[in-house]
């Protein structure tokens, strides 16, 4: 394996409403950042793409009066450590570090939340845990095969962090809102990325999603679909009603798993949700886990 590199540690001084201390574990040489919260069952909160635990500030706050909530950083992203090249990364290392960590914190009767890319790893992180989880909650997200074209929009994506040098993610997650970042957060959102060479953990990531039927993560695809095929416990779908990036890839969870599925379409949102309506998303998981013991 390559030699990871660290953010700075300055970079994350004074963090808008981020005041929760820093734990890590290592993972096959590399540091990998999480917020523990509270005390209880698990509430495991998986990040997506351009995102790190930060966009989990208001749920922690929230949840971790009634239970113990865990938000790691995906390696390249938050504070966890970074490689500098895209081809450091892959499908199977972010795979084998997710499942080390889910054995590291030793979930049991735990809450699985997942949001875009924390899905597609999340689901078939199931196929080898499942038992571990009496919920899940997926949001804004698609187990896609590569047999069917990519939106327009994650295409336009793709592109722009391909061919665009050191631009900045608060832009990009601002272009994929309802309303606009504020200032405060978008200095956040930036934080972990100082360089160029930081942000290859964000290109890796638009690279490994599946565009033909041939990509070498559609394997994973499928066992994650199959490991859904058969879910049988309580699911809550929350997708935003405007995001074009995955449009209404809820429907395939909802035709496909056989046990309770909840869906609720977030209203004024798009694709970064989590920070265009966290009061609406919050009172979905409020109704979602108030029924566990009755479920």
């Amino acid at each position: 394996m390559p030699k990871p590199f660290s953010t700075p540690e300055d970079r994350f001084n004074d963090l808008h409403e981020f005041n929760y201390s820093p734990h890590y574990i290592s993972i096959k040489g590399a540091n990998i950042h999480y917020i523990d919260e509270g005390e209880g069952n698990i509430i495991l909160c998986l990040h997506g793409n351009l995102m790190w635990s930060y966009c989990f500030r208001h749920l922690i706050s929230e949840f971790s009066t009634q239970y113990r909530v865990i938000a790691p950083d995906f390696i390249g992203f938050g504070k966890s450590d970074k490689y500098e090249n895209i081809d450091d990364y892959s499908y199977e290392l972010h795979l084998e570090m997710l499942l080390k960590f889910v054995r590291h914190v030793d979930v049991q009767n735990g809450i699985l939340i997942m949001d875009n890319w924390g899905a597609m790893l999340g689901l078939r992180m199931l196929a080898e845990e499942g038992s571990r989880f009496e919920r899940v909650v997926i949001m804004n997200t698609y187990l896609l095969l590569g047999d069917k074209p990519l939106s327009n929009a994650f295409s336009m994506f793709k592109w722009f962090v391909t061919n665009t040098p050191d631009f900045a993610v608060s832009t990009l997650i601002d272009s994929g809102m309802y309303k606009n970042l504020t200032h405060d957060t978008a200095i956040v959102y930036d934080a972990p990325f100082f360089n160029d060479e930081s942000k290859a953990g964000i290109r890796a990531f638009a690279e490994l999603v599946p565009d033909n039927p041939n990509h070498p993560a559609v394997s994973d695809m499928k066992i994650a679909r199959n490991t859904m095929t058969a879910w049988q416990k309580p699911t809550l779908l929350i997708y935003a009603e405007h995001d074009r990036v995955l449009e209404s890839g809820y429907k395939w969870f909802q035709r496909n798993i056989p046990g309770k599925v909840t869906t609720a379409l977030i209203k004024k949102a798009r694709h970064f949700m989590l920070e265009d309506n966290i009061q609406d998303i919050s009172a979905c998981l409020k109704d979602f886990l108030s029924t566990r013991e009755g479920s």
